[in-house]
């Protein structure tokens, strides 16, 4: 395997790393009194925090915020499972409007931002013959960027439904592994060390290290596949 390809799997391993990193910097200087005082003015909505939450996630999407940052903070907010299903639903929704705007609202302009992304033309060619599995595959990959795909699929033939379905798919086993290890890492940082949480944290990451790994050689393969028939038609 090439070392070019080791970063891409590799990458959900870094960035949960600089995650943890930023947690105990936050607890060194201070910063998780700002996040309680945040829980406490969601926590002020009583059982519409949830929903007011999800909104805000799905909100941040949309503005193109790197899926990371609300979801850990979907963790630090709420307990495991609970994080895991705000940012999930906050997540599809943010997707699914983002992927109605560039379907019918501002295509041109979405069209002159994607055009900088050689990766993501790719990946266009590859939708227009394979569909879902090419949503399931990039979602599990961090091949581009959460948000240009949000966008960028927007601009392909796939069916809305379609693109809804795969993408939450996709996108479930790194919304579970940043989410409950958030959690986890913030009741570390309290004084209470959760086994089972952290042991679920673990666990999530691992799942989705190898899930990109599997979705790494069979997007490559659909990419040979495409490049071989290219060939055969000149």
């Amino acid at each position: 395997m090439k070392v070019k390809q080791l970063a891409e799997l590799w990458r959900p391993v870094a960035l949960a790393a600089a995650v943890s990193s930023l947690l105990v910097a936050a607890h060194l200087f201070g910063l998780t009194g700002k996040l309680y005082h945040s829980g406490e003015w969601l926590e002020s909505f009583g059982a519409w925090e949830s929903v007011i939450y999800t909104l805000i996630f799905a909100g941040v999407t949309i503005a193109a915020v790197p899926h990371w940052i609300p979801t850990v903070l979907a963790g630090t907010f709420f307990d495991g499972f609970a994080a895991i299903a705000v940012a999930s639903i906050g997540s599809i929704i943010g997707a699914s409007v983002a992927f109605l705007i560039a379907r019918y609202a501002a295509r041109k302009p979405i069209v002159q931002w994607l055009g900088r992304y050689g990766r993501f033309r790719k990946i266009e060619r590859l939708t227009r013959s394979h569909g879902a599995i090419i949503v399931l595959l990039t979602r599990m990959l961090p091949l581009v960027p959460y948000n240009v795909l949000n966008y960028g699929f927007g601009l392909t033939a796939l069916r809305f439904r379609t693109y809804v379905f795969w993408s939450w798919l996709g996108m479930l086993p790194c919304t579970v592994m940043y989410a409950s290890g958030a959690a986890a890492g913030s009741r570390i940082l309290n004084g209470e060390f959760h086994w089972p949480l952290v042991v679920f944290a673990a666990a999530s990451m691992i799942t989705a290290i190898g899930l990109a790994f599997v979705a790494r050689r069979r997007l490559a393969k659909h990419q040979e596949k495409m490049d071989d028939d290219s060939d055969d038609n000149r």
